[in-house]
C-alpha cells in the first residue's frame, strides 16, 4: 500500500464520523467531498477533484443468484421476487427512481446525484458510502470505499467493478462516472461556508 492510499484509509473513517457527529446528514455527498478535497489540500496533495457517479451496490444473496441464473434482475420487480425467495437485494446512488428509496430527494436546492473524491486520477474515494446502509438488506459500509480507477472509467466511458468486503460479506458495486454533470456547484452543500473539525484525523 503506497503512502497516498495508506493515508486515505485511516483518514476516511475519522473523517466521515466527525461529520456524523458534527450533525451532517446521511447523504451528505457534497460536503463529504468539499470536506475530503480540502484535507487533502491540508495534507499536500492538490491533485484531486469531485466526480459526479452513479453507484449500483448488490448483496451477496443476490450475486449468488444472478450466478445461478445467468443474469442480474430485469427489473425491480424480480428484485423483489428475487429478496422473497433468498435475500437478495440491489440499491443504486445517484440513478433515478433507485429501489429502496436510495436516490437522494430531488426537491428544490436537493442534489439528486452521488459525489465523489478523486485522487492522482488513480483512486476513488467515496467517503459517504454509508448512506447506502441498508443492514437489513446485508447491505452495510463501515468506512469510506476506496477503488482504483482508469482513465477511460474518469471520462465516462466505462464502468469500475468492484466486490467490497463489509460486515463480513460480500458486496458487489459498479461506479459510473458522470463527468460531464456538473449541477452540483449550485447545491448548498457547495456554495455555502462549510464548517467542520478535522480533529483526530492524520497529517
Amino acid at each position: 500500500m503506497d503512502d497516498t492510499l495508506r493515508l486515505l484509509t485511516r483518514a476516511g473513517p475519522i473523517i466521515r464520523q466527525g461529520m456524523l457527529d458534527s450533525g451532517f446528514r446521511i447523504d451528505s455527498c457534497i460536503s463529504a467531498t468539499r470536506i475530503g478535497l480540502d484535507f487533502l489540500t491540508r495534507a499536500g496533495l492538490d491533485d484531486a477533484y469531485g466526480l459526479v457517479v452513479q453507484v449500483a451496490i448488490y448483496n451477496q444473496e443476490l450475486m449468488d443468484h444472478a450466478k445461478r441464473v445467468g443474469r442480474l434482475p430485469l427489473s425491480g420487480d424480480e428484485t423483489e421476487s428475487w429478496n422473497a425467495e433468498d435475500g437478495s437485494w440491489a440499491l443504486g446512488l445517484g440513478f433515478p427512481n433507485t429501489p429502496d428509496g436510495a436516490q437522494a430527494d430531488t426537491r428544490a436546492r436537493r442534489f439528486p446525484g452521488h459525489m465523489v473524491v478523486i485522487v492522482n486520477r488513480r483512486i476513488l474515494w467515496d467517503i459517504s458510502i454509508d448512506q447506502a446502509n441498508r443492514p437489513a438488506r446485508h447491505i452495510e459500509f463501515t468506512d469510506p470505499v476506496l477503488l482504483p480507477v482508469t482513465e477511460p472509467f474518469l471520462r465516462g466511458r466505462e464502468p469500475v467493478a468492484a466486490t467490497w468486503s463489509a460486515s463480513g460479506r460480500e458486496l458487489s458495486m459498479v461506479y459510473y462516472a458522470r463527468p460531464a454533470d456538473k449541477t452540483f456547484r449550485t447545491a448548498p452543500a457547495w456554495t455555502e461556508p462549510l464548517d467542520y473539525v478535522l480533529a483526530g484525523v492524520p497529517r
